[in-house]
């Protein structure tokens, strides 16, 4: 499973990350929330979300990373897939079991090595359970919410397939009560249309846009003098 890309120096974005902030702090009350991050390719997403990702770390929030990647070679559902599969990685089998409780043979059908390790009989996923493993999705997120606050990280949604969609739309619905933030990083020069039409229910739920713009003179000369070791010529 994926861990968390490695981190470059932190540059402005102060505004931004307070917004992450807060809607880490609500979810921290069991007031679900879910951000949208958005911006061009190389503008800072990524870095903005791993400095919310070691600030809820550090105050002892679950942090799981999920990402999206580019044409048909990953499985449907694999940002989810990512998540499951890494909470379960950090589990003995009897914590698994008891965070996934009724969830764990629905989820098996994505998460193989979840049935493997809890010797659950096999679930083939199919166009008739899509709303049992949404249930199943936010059963777990539900469970394993109670015992720490989850920060769900979805990277490049821009290149998300439309099954994962469509489970995010029915999982959102859900997740008023919970202590969970979910946040997605896409390119806004890249949303396609089954995207776009995530992005509108997800509106309808409370979503939050935070849309990211170019550093100022000032904020790029403090990224040169860090990368280099020294002030950039004028």
């Amino acid at each position: 499973m994926r861990n968390a890309p490695s981190r470059c120096a932190f540059i402005s974005r102060q505004a931004e990350l307070s917004v992450l902030s807060r809607a880490l702090e609500e979810a921290r009350r069991r007031r679900g929330q879910i951000v949208l991050v958005g911006g061009e390719a190389g503008i800072g997403k990524t870095r903005l979300v791993q400095e919310l990702a070691a600030r809820g770390s550090s105050e002892t929030a679950t942090v799981l990373w999920g990402r999206c990647v580019q044409g048909d070679t990953a499985p449907p559902y694999w940002p989810w897939i990512q998540i499951v599969g890494s909470f379960a990685e950090r589990c003995s089998d009897a914590g698994l079991r008891r965070v996934l409780g009724p969830a764990a043979h629905r989820l098996s059908s994505i998460v193989p090595h979840i049935g493997e390790r809890l010797r659950l009989p096999g679930s083939p996923e199919t166009e008739a359970n899509r709303f049992q493993l949404s249930g199943a999705v936010h059963t777990f997120l539900q469970r394993a919410s109670r015992r720490a606050p989850l920060l769900l990280l979805l990277e490049d949604l821009h290149w998300a397939d439309q099954n994962s969609m469509l489970l995010l739309e029915m999982i959102a619905q859900e997740l008023s009560g919970d202590a969970v933030l979910l946040v997605g990083t896409f390119r806004d020069s890249e949303v396609p249309l089954h995207l776009a039409r995530t992005f509108g229910e997800l509106a309808r739920v409370g979503a939050i846009r935070v849309a990211l713009s170019g550093l100022s003179a000032e904020d790029t000369r403090q990224l040169l003098g860090g990368i280099h070791g020294q002030p950039p010529p004028r």
